[in-house]
């Protein structure tokens, strides 16, 4: 988690955002909430555009010095404008990039922290286990263990109480050889 913006830095770098078009801030808006999954592919899916349409605002974001590339120029701008998305719209958004992270084969981990952050905790407990899975098959089993501690708080947040346990039953290895037997 990245530290708190301070308040006239934040108001600042909204002001300066305010200044974009509504192309370009709708573009932006995305880029932030797809984070590291962001690219003109995922931005054309979940904006229902041609990728050529999105070229006048990902070449305002460049010249404005928001984006390099793909990239935010700065963290903080980046967390301005994932904070301006209202929450259903997040939801929303969030659930276009998950679906198409997952039609794209991106690693289910990353499918499903989208899923999660869009509320959806039964399709982010999926990929969560289904992420735990291939870390347990590659002998990685601290992150086996995180994904599947991941899962479990999704279910239980879903209301899902027996899977929940299934989950929990199915960790107990991983989480002995990882955190010993006192865990």
């Amino acid at each position: 988690a990245g530290l708190p913006t301070a308040p006239t830095v934040g108001a600042l770098i909204e002001r300066r955002l305010a200044q974009l078009s509504p192309a370009a801030l709708r573009l932006l808006r995305v880029a932030a909430l797809a984070g590291v999954d962001f690219s003109a592919a995922l931005a054309a899916h979940v904006l229902q555009s041609h990728p050529l349409d999105l070229t006048e605002a990902w070449t305002e974001l460049e010249r404005a010095h928001v984006l390099v590339g793909s990239r935010f120029a700065h963290d903080l701008v980046h967390d301005v404008a994932a904070r301006a998305v209202p929450a259903p719209i997040s939801a929303l958004l969030h659930r276009g990039i998950a679906a198409y992270l997952d039609a794209e084969g991106a690693p289910s981990a990353r499918v499903a922290q989208h899923y999660a952050e869009a509320g959806e905790w039964r399709p982010a407990a999926a990929f969560h286990l289904r992420a735990a899975d291939t870390a347990r098959r590659a002998s990685r089993r601290a992150e086996e263990v995180e994904q599947r501690e991941a899962a479990i708080t999704c279910l239980d947040r879903a209301g899902d109480v027996d899977a929940a346990f299934d989950a929990r039953c199915a960790s107990v290895e991983s989480v002995i050889l990882v955190r010993g037997v006192e865990r």
